[in-house]
């Protein structure tokens, strides 16, 4: 199974880390750098990203922060420290249409640096092989909190509080199903409560940027979002492009 040679190759990994002394300093370093730069570009593409894909770039900010935080406090050879790095490919390797989406005359030159620092942090990581087994129940399980934080907020509108609270079931259903792995049946049930949260995208827009409940819709959309890439929503089957250099999903680049 590919999560027993990803398991294989992090064990490895921290084996060589310890060994060595001052090359993991300057390991640590660099791949500190490598985050940071990735975390800067996002900043550089926010200003020409329509508010429906500012979560998709939050997602990606967020996956890059939480490797930056595992580093602080567990250091860089460390298994927690390697997950948070798996979370963070996964979402670059199924990102791709989405980069294509937003790609400009613009946006290009960032975008190419981003993926190439992806591609780095693969290379320096050893992670050759796609890293998920149950990405399904990881996805909604963190939307999952994240509605419950949406409603527990006073200043949340009631109608939209309602339906929030209409989808607390079958986000527990479907984090049930996809606990077994990303099958079929986990699919199906995923991608009809996909189809849900999407219908809350108007309420989600109307909320001000200065509410709190801001930063939390934009999580939960590009949580949606970047499920619907990983699912193929519009395609009819899941798959797994070539790493980080995407498969051409139904047709060419878009222009």
């Amino acid at each position: 199974m590919k999560s027993s040679h990803i398991l294989r190759s992090t064990s490895l990994l921290l084996i060589l880390f310890c060994i060595s002394g001052p090359a993991l300093a300057e390991d640590e370093a660099e791949a500190r750098r490598l985050l940071q730069r990735q975390i800067e570009l996002i900043t550089q593409l926010e200003p020409y990203t329509e508010r429906g894909d500012l979560g998709r770039l939050h997602l990606l900010r967020k996956a890059a922060e939480g490797v930056l935080t595992r580093i602080q406090e567990k250091g860089l050879a460390n298994m927690v420290t390697m997950q948070s790095y798996q979370n963070l490919i996964v979402m670059y390797r199924y990102s791709i249409a989405f980069f294509r989406q937003i790609k400009t005359e613009k946006t290009q030159a960032v975008i190419e640096e981003l993926l190439q620092i992806n591609d780095q942090i693969v290379k320096d990581r050893g992670f050759d092989d796609s890293p998920y087994t149950k990405l399904t129940a990881s996805v909604f399980s963190q939307m999952h909190k994240l509605i419950l934080q949406l409603i527990d907020l006073s200043s949340l509108p009631a109608p939209l509080k309602e339906k929030l609270n209409d989808l607390k079931a079958p986000t527990g259903q479907v984090i049930a199903i996809a606990e077994q792995g990303d099958r079929p049946r986990a699919f199906e049930a995923a991608i009809a409560l996909y189809e849900k949260v999407k219908d809350l995208y108007p309420d989600f827009n109307a909320i001000a940027a200065s509410d709190v409940a801001f930063d939390i819709t934009l999580e939960i959309q590009g949580l949606n979002e970047f499920y619907a890439e990983y699912a193929q929503v519009d395609g009819s089957t899941p798959f797994i492009p070539s790493p980080l250099e995407g498969e051409d999903e139904g047709g060419g680049d878009k222009k």
